[in-house]
């Protein structure tokens, strides 16, 4: 999703895939998916609000789109404090809406463990746990990823996503299979 909140998936294409991950939080990308003058943190806030708002407002088989990492550090530039602070800023209700709406779509919803030992070494593991949480609640299902660009990245994939499924009391009911 670029700025502007287009999708660089034309509507032909969508068909020709069994599976599309969509991301609203790429907010590293500077002039590209976020303006300037919009990395101010409430500006930074309310346009991660928006841009998964547009997105549950496009007419799009949701049944194969997953989220991707609701919680990433890219939605404030790669700053741990900030980010933490964007999502803790966020009040429980505004998720529950926008996780109704994404339950009741019928799309999937990204658990990213890439970070996961950035949040147990520096914190905020309860602020991830806090969203999926709330998501659960709202009847949304789950899917895993780790954004792994290197086989070094996956060695302990395994066991940060149990530890998530631990954490969260995940069940198979709980799971995302897309269509």
């Amino acid at each position: 999703m670029d700025k502007d909140c287009r999708l660089s998936i034309s509507p032909a294409m969508l068909n020709k895939f069994d599976f599309i991950v969509v991301s609203t939080t790429h907010l590293h990308m500077i002039g590209f998916t976020i303006r300037p003058e919009d990395t101010e943190l409430e500006r930074l806030r309310a346009f991660y609000l928006r841009r998964l708002d547009v997105l549950l407002n496009m007419d799009l088989p949701f049944h194969k789109i997953g989220i991707a990492h609701l919680t990433t550090k890219l939605i404030a530039q790669y700053d741990w404090e900030k980010h933490l602070a964007l999502v803790d800023g966020i009040p429980d209700e505004t998720f529950r809406a926008y996780f109704k709406r994404i339950a009741d779509l019928g799309a999937g919803v990204e658990l990213n463990v890439s970070q996961y030992d950035q949040y147990m070494e520096e914190g905020g593991f309860d602020s991830f746990l806090r969203v999926f949480r709330l998501a659960k609640e709202c009847g949304c299902k789950f899917y895993f990823a780790s954004d792994a660009h290197h086989p070094p990245h996956t060695e302990r994939m395994k066991e940060k996503c149990q530890a998530v499924i631990d954490a969260l009391d995940l069940q198979e009911t709980d799971k995302f299979a897309f269509a």
